[in-house]
């Protein structure tokens, strides 16, 4: 699931800068999740032999849509709460 992958990669060096911008990432099955901007580049660069299968997933369904970058976690949160609302995006 690219979802669970996505989540370690949030907590994976999200909070070591207090000038972290974040992003919402809407993937293949519409769900919407935040990401800092090294989570995003992480996976990004992911190798494509990665042995990790969800990483290897997250890797080949790319996101659909992008919003962002936010200044604080707390912005991306009540936007990706819009998006929900909206229906543009599925609740994870």
């Amino acid at each position: 699931m690219p979802v669970r992958s996505l989540s370690v990669l949030i907590t994976h060096g999200a909070m070591n800068s207090s000038q972290t911008d974040w992003h919402i990432v809407q993937q293949a099955n519409e769900q919407c999740v935040i990401l800092s901007d090294q989570a995003l580049q992480d996976l990004a660069s992911q190798p494509d032999n990665s042995s990790d299968a969800d990483a290897q997933m997250a890797k080949d369904s790319p996101p659909l849509k992008t919003w962002g970058p936010f200044k604080t976690q707390n912005q991306a949160i009540a936007k990706r709460i819009g998006l929900i609302r909206s229906g543009k995006c599925k609740p994870v």
